[in-house]
């Protein structure tokens, strides 16, 4: 009886002599190049704190500078352990769970095998109104409106790297039940000259549905859905894109503005713009063929 009175103490003095002089600061460090070295420095990540969670280990507050996007994220913790689904796809890897990303979460297999990475991934509850509104493209940046609605997405990767270029298989679904652009917005094309102001889109549903998948070097889009036909905005999107450098595009897309929108004086504006009126048909539908690589994209009528 006395012995296990004795080591208890000393179980409790060892657990937390473990804790004190545990180098937690060489797992950040660790941690954080992997993150580089497997992203090709287009990815670093600081985490202000590390422990033991579940089972695994658990950052806190983690900063990701994702350098292609030119962006941060901010992140309220991302939880690490060994992943046993993984290994039923011959790799060995780990399971992510991520808290706080843009409003969300995410959960995140990920592993290597002899050739090639295994990727999963199920994300939900992202609000896109806490997406950056200025997307990199070429010498003049893309500014956004700012959307309102959640999105959830999830699918399954099999990849030669991770990040660009990439060549694999796989597919990954998205689902915006809902969006909206609910301020007046400017659309601004600087290497294109076009700068016009539209009004605020009322809600439409599915705001975005559907498809994507990678074969090879090839991302296709099997027909994205957007709303419905008599709602506000409603239309299609399908096409390829290539998972090189280039990334290069050739997208067809059909958008329909619904009757309320047709007579707001902003979209009579856009549909007879000298760039872009030649891209409608019936008065309310803009059908354009996207081509060529992100940096340098030409349009054409469909």
């Amino acid at each position: 009886m006395n012995a296990r009175r004795l080591k208890m103490p000393f179980f409790l003095v060892f657990i937390l002599t473990f804790f004190i002089t545990f180098p937690f600061h060489y797992l950040k460090e660790n941690a954080a190049n992997l993150v580089s070295k497997y992203s090709r420095g287009g990815v670093t990540m600081y985490a202000g704190h590390l422990g033991f969670g579940l089972g695994g280990l658990t950052f806190d507050d983690v900063d990701v500078t994702l350098k292609d996007l030119k962006q941060n994220v901010e992140l309220e913790s991302i939880s690490v352990l060994p992943s046993l689904s993984a290994i039923f796809h011959f790799a060995l890897g780990v399971s992510l769970g991520v808290d706080g990303l843009y409003g969300g979460e995410a959960a995140v297999v990920a592993g290597r095998g002899l050739r090639k990475f295994y990727i999963s991934f199920d994300a939900e509850d992202i609000q896109l109104k806490e997406l950056p509104q200025e997307v990199p493209m070429g010498n003049s940046p893309l500014t956004l409106p700012q959307f309102e609605g959640n999105l959830e997405a999830n699918g399954t990767l099999n990849v030669d790297n991770v990040g660009l270029p990439m060549s694999g298989d796989g597919d990954i679904s998205i689902n915006i039940p809902k969006l909206s652009i609910p301020k007046k917005f400017t659309l601004s094309l600087p290497s294109q000259g076009v700068s016009l102001n539209l009004p605020a889109i009322p809600a439409f549903s599915p705001g975005l549905k559907g498809k994507m998948t990678l074969k090879g070097s090839t991302m296709t889009f099997n027909d994205l859905k957007i709303g419905k036909e008599g709602q506000s905005l409603w239309g299609t999107i399908k096409g390829t894109m290539q998972t090189d450098r280039r990334q290069n595009l050739d997208l067809q897309i059909e958008l329909n503005f619904g009757p309320t929108l047709m007579e707001n004086p902003s979209i009579k504006n856009l549909v007879t713009f000298p760039l872009i009126a030649s891209l409608v048909k019936n008065g309310n539908q803009i059908a354009v063929r996207l081509t060529g690589p992100v940096s340098a994209l030409r349009h054409q009528p469909l």
